[in-house]
């Protein structure tokens, strides 16, 4: 499991699942160019929205195998600065740590590799205010980013 800290995430359903399509969590992560070239040379579709590198991480809530069968998947870690379980809503422009797995898959023909988010530490909490913000939400703080960091031992993520 791999650690990118210092993001500003874009939106978050992180604590209720996107029912828009199939059910799942995910975060999309502002990238700075460097983490963008990383997540890009790795195979990572990097969506541009006015100049700004996003990648989204994401969870299935559940879906079925090739034998029929179907499973439900555990939703993801959510913490605060503290290491505290953090329930409410997060909003644009949150600063966060995003603990994730990179997945190759084939499907139908096409390939890629995916971003499996498996937790979220929040440094910094912007309420979610049930609006659709503009750009200015996303101000640079001037807080540093790194690239993802392989994580030593799974019960301490952050």
């Amino acid at each position: 499991m791999a650690v990118l800290r210092n993001v500003r995430c874009r939106w978050a359903s992180i604590v209720e699942p996107n029912t828009k399509f199939d059910p799942r969590w995910e975060i999309e992560a502002e990238l700075d160019s460097e983490q963008a070239a990383f997540f890009a040379d790795k195979g990572c579709r990097i969506k541009e929205d006015d100049g700004v590198s996003l990648l989204r991480f994401k969870r299935n809530v559940g879906g079925k195998r090739k034998d029929g069968t179907t499973y439900q998947l555990d939703p993801p870690t959510v913490v605060d600065a503290a290491k505290q379980p953090l329930t409410g809503l997060v909003g644009n422009g949150s600063l966060v740590n995003i603990a994730y797995e990179l997945n190759s898959w084939t499907v139908a023909g096409n390939s890629g590799v995916s971003a499996r988010l498996n937790a979220v530490q929040v440094l910094e909490l912007v309420e979610f205010n049930g609006g659709g913000g503009g750009v200015s939400e996303f101000e640079d703080e001037g807080t540093t980013s790194t690239i993802a960091q392989e994580d030593k031992d799974d019960n301490d993520i952050f």
